[in-house]
């Protein structure tokens, strides 16, 4: 079965706050050296979905964090894109 290793979406105060973004870019970091580990290693199977593709906006969350419906559509469009990508 494929596995699909997804990046933390960040926050929306993280321009203004340093704690938070380098928290969250630290574990993608380490999520990203794990990837890159497995595929030197010849895993197959294994796909990303880097920060990039899916970073909300405050109108899509509920408190700066978590997403609201509209911040859920837009999540969700970022997984189906890459998902019909690695289903075919």
């Amino acid at each position: 079965a494929p596995i699909l290793l997804v990046e933390h979406a960040g926050y929306t105060n993280e321009s203004t706050n340093d704690r938070v973004r380098e928290t969250y870019e630290a574990t993608n970091r380490q999520l990203r050296t794990a990837y890159d580990n497995l595929r030197k290693a010849g895993v197959r199977g294994v796909y990303y979905l880097p920060h990039s593709k899916f970073f909300l906006s405050q109108d899509e969350t509920v408190d700066g964090t978590h997403p609201n419906d509209l911040g859920m559509r837009h999540l969700a469009d970022a997984y189906e894109k890459k998902l019909r990508k690695v289903l075919r």
